[in-house]
């Protein structure tokens, strides 16, 4: 049994190494592509989400987090001391939903099929709404998780159009130094912990990406 543990969990490690070294060439030969690379790790994750949510019941209740770019937290009150150190200042981003990657999770499929029937249209374009529109957004990839209008942002994301503004901003860039990843934990560098366990590989090869690419600008 613990044989096998292992060789999953070496084999999730090499597949982790792939990801980040295949985007380490890109930005060497072409510094300008590695976001578009990152968009196609992260929209993996996009898409699935909505591809489960199409496969659930009538009525699943949401369970997307921006936490989740980090995994799952050892320590909660760890989880709450590291977004508040990643606020970003100035704390507003404008998101395009036909070109940003953007995870949202609708969870009713009445108000999706409402939404998906109506918006986007010609006579009725997407529009945002500032009391019902909310979004958390990972910088420098711009990543952006939905925790308020999932089923009309859902809709702007499949029909290529609409754009609206996040007020809840997080700049990893401050914690490069200090935190890594090697694909199953998140660690801290100083103290020799582990922060938390991965959920998305994904986006964990993201954040190596991109603080590897920061250590040699």
């Amino acid at each position: 049994m613990f044989k096998f543990r292992n060789k999953k969990i070496d084999h999730k490690k090499k597949q982790f190494r792939n990801l980040v070294n295949l985007g380490l060439q890109i930005y060497k030969e072409n510094p300008n592509a590695l976001q578009a690379y990152i968009n196609g790790l992260a929209r993996k994750v996009q898409y699935q989400r909505f591809v489960d949510y199409a496969m659930s019941d009538m009525h699943a209740a949401p369970h997307n987090r921006q936490e989740d770019f980090f995994g799952r937290f050892f320590n909660k009150n760890a989880e709450y001391e590291l977004l508040e150190r990643l606020r970003s200042d100035p704390p507003e981003q404008m998101i395009d939903l036909s070109t940003d990657t953007v995870i949202a999770e609708p969870w009713h499929h009445g108000r999706f099929i409402s939404c998906m029937e109506t918006i986007g249209e010609p006579e009725n374009p997407w529009k945002e709404h500032k009391t019902n529109h909310l979004g958390f957004t990972f910088l420098p990839s711009k990543i952006t998780w939905i925790g308020g209008g999932n089923h009309s942002i859902t809709t702007g994301i499949l029909k290529n159009t609409g754009t609206f503004q996040t007020t809840e901003v997080y700049d990893l860039s401050k914690i490069f130094d200090s935190i890594y990843s090697d694909g199953i934990f998140f660690w801290n560098k100083d103290a020799k912990e582990r922060i938390s366990q991965v959920i998305f590989l994904e986006f964990a090869a993201i954040y190596e990406i991109e603080r590897q690419v920061r250590r040699v600008q």
